[in-house]
């Protein structure tokens, strides 16, 4: 077994914020790697060489307080549904699985080709 570590790509999702009509970046954190008592050479360049994407992709986006699990360019909205969009620390690179980046804050839909973000209250309570 082992711990996975998400962490923050470069470039965050542009999603219409349908609460203020303009756009918004939302951050995309993915599976990065998986932390397990035997590490070898290469496992250890490996978490070396996505901990400093992760953090090269912070001072990109130093004002990034959202992300998504995932990449929502990737995600079956059709088969999954909506995707939830978590509030983060504006320094946050990444985190294990067994946490959570953040509280729950909305969704992001998709509508067309276009990425829609709403918060919704209603949905986080159901």
């Amino acid at each position: 077994m082992g711990t996975y570590v998400y962490t923050l790509r470069k470039n965050p999702i542009i999603a219409i914020d349908k609460d203020i009509g303009g756009p918004v970046a939302i951050g995309i954190t993915k599976y990065a790697y998986k932390v397990s008592w035997n590490q070898s050479a290469d496992y250890n360049r490996l978490v070396g060489r996505m901990e400093t994407l992760a953090e090269k992709a912070r001072e990109s986006n130093p004002n990034l307080v959202m992300t998504t699990f995932g990449d929502p360019k990737e995600h079956d909205f059709d088969r999954y549904g909506p995707m939830a969009v978590y509030r983060t620390s504006p320094t946050m690179t990444s985190f294990y699985d067994s946490q959570s980046p953040g509280a729950l804050i909305g969704f992001i839909y998709k509508s067309g080709k276009s990425f829609i973000f709403e918060r919704s209250e209603e949905k986080i309570a159901a």
